[in-house]
């Protein structure tokens, strides 16, 4: 949980400046201890201060006490930098794999969780003070996306529309020009000028090279290797309106509809999707096989499997799965078959294993002599309970029907396999083993015919 990156997006305030941000180098036996990559971030936000406390923490280094740092704070800063401190080993564990935090959803994953527009779109908040925030806030290595409006031979000004990657921002109402300079632009084979590549109008993808809060001046470039290398793969140059960033579509639609937050998270599909829990943990890097609590005691204590959020999901599931299906059986006694299939389906829906469900709709299938369907439902039910015996004794009636149907339509070898499969089902089954029979007889009877008419042309001839 990155608390510099939640406190930097939900104030439009800017930070206090508690110190000029820290030098990258570190002692490399805190390296060790922390992962410094995540705690840069947070010192670079809390101050200079920050890194020497967590020093001073793990015997590192010692600090002398009331520094001009410190008194300056305010008591909520001294008491959230005092957390960071205490919790440094958690907040900051070492991963066993790099994990790329994404702040904005790809066109892929637009619906498999809510994405909506940054919460300041349905707030009154005035220009002035956001455009403030906005260029204290943006930081080299950001990636942005706006419209070239304007160009020239040392390059084009490019009006920003949004701020993707680490912080999702909509900011084309803010009127800000960046510029990108002709020397930040990547060759295109035929165009002997990079610049002549480009039109007024279009969108591109750029990455962040300077900000100057001083003067209100950005400069973005379109080459790879001014990109952080988290951010190694993003694609920099023209993009299309399909391309733009979910948060930043859904934006416009916001101008249009004029929705209400509660309205416009309703009409995402990814809200409703059940497993968004899930993937968000997972983009998030939070496991749900351990304790993700700041809690150190939790992390100490082994919890059971079935105390975890999953299994106690599909523990619920199964019990919405299996009062469905007992809905179901009553509806199809009374022969009110769509209903019941109405039922079944909504119980595979909570539970896809539910061997209950799947017995009983292949039981409806095959009642409206739908055999083959019935033959997957019994099949996947003895895949997951082989011992089922509802589910043994309807796959060898159905198999018996199978192979009845076949013999009428003159397949009598399909016919054979049917009758095969029900015996290793049930290898007492007399019924199956008496079909079996006259199905073999009566294939060596028409082999023999066969024979004796393949002679007959050769005397003949």
């Amino acid at each position: 949980m990155d608390l510099s990156r939640r406190f930097s997006q939900g104030s439009l305030a800017s930070p206090p400046t508690l110190g000029s941000p820290p030098t990258l180098g570190s002692p490399p036996a805190l390296g060790h201890l922390v992962d410094m990559t995540m705690m840069d971030v947070s010192a670079t936000f809390h101050g200079s201060s920050l890194r020497a406390r967590i020093q001073e923490e793990f015997g590192l280094s010692e600090m002398t006490a009331g520094n001009d740092t410190e008194r300056a704070m305010s008591l909520f800063q001294q008491r959230m930098e005092s957390f960071i401190v205490r919790k440094a080993d958690v907040l900051f564990q070492t991963r066993a794999t790099s994990h790329v935090h994404r702040a904005h959803a790809g066109k892929d994953e637009e619906d498999y969780y809510a994405v909506l527009p940054p919460l300041e779109q349905f707030m009154a908040v005035p220009i002035l003070p956001a455009k403030e925030r906005f260029y204290k806030m943006v930081q080299s290595g950001d990636i942005v996306v706006g419209k070239i409006v304007s160009l020239k031979d040392f390059g084009f000004f490019v009006k920003l529309l949004c701020l993707t990657s680490r912080r999702a921002r909509d900011i084309q109402d803010m009127d800000i020009t960046a510029l990108c300079p002709s020397s930040d632009l990547p060759s295109h084979g035929a165009h002997q000028r990079p610049i002549e590549y480009y039109h007024t109008n279009d969108i591109i993808q750029a990455v962040v090279k300077t900000v100057s809060a001083v003067d209100d001046r950005i400069v973005v470039s379109l080459k790879p290797n001014h990109l952080p290398q988290l951010l190694a793969d993003v694609y920099l140059g023209i993009v299309t309106s399909d391309d733009l960033p979910v948060h930043f579509r859904r934006s416009q639609d916001l101008q249009t509809s004029q929705a209400s937050y509660d309205q416009l998270l309703q009409r995402v599909w990814g809200f409703s999707n059940p497993s968004n829990v899930a993937y968000l943990g997972e983009v998030l890097d939070i496991a749900d096989k351990h304790p993700p609590s700041l809690m150190r005691g939790l992390h100490r204590c082994p919890f059971p499997q079935e105390d975890f959020a999953e299994s106690l999901r599909q523990h619920q599931s199964s019990k919405w799965a299996l009062a469905c299906v007992g809905t179901g059986v009553q509806h199809f006694k009374a022969g009110r078959h769509v209903d019941a299939m109405q039922c079944l389906e909504k119980a595979l829906t909570f539970d896809p294993e539910n061997v209950e469900a799947l017995v009983v709709r292949g039981a409806l299938y095959a009642n409206k002599n739908s055999l083959l369907r019935a033959m997957e439902d019994f099949a996947q039910a003895l895949k997951l309970n082989p011992g089922h015996n509802n589910a043994r004794k309807y796959m060898c009636d159905t198999l018996l029907a199978r192979g009845k149907q076949l013999q009428e339509e003159g397949e009598d070898e399909e016919a054979m396999t049917a009758y095969q499969r029900a015996l290793v089902i049930n290898p007492h089954l007399q019924e199956a083993s008496h079909a079996l029979e006259q199905v073999k007889t009566k294939l060596e009877v028409r082999k023999k015919q066969a024979v004796l008419q393949a002679q007959q042309v050769l005397l003949l001839e």
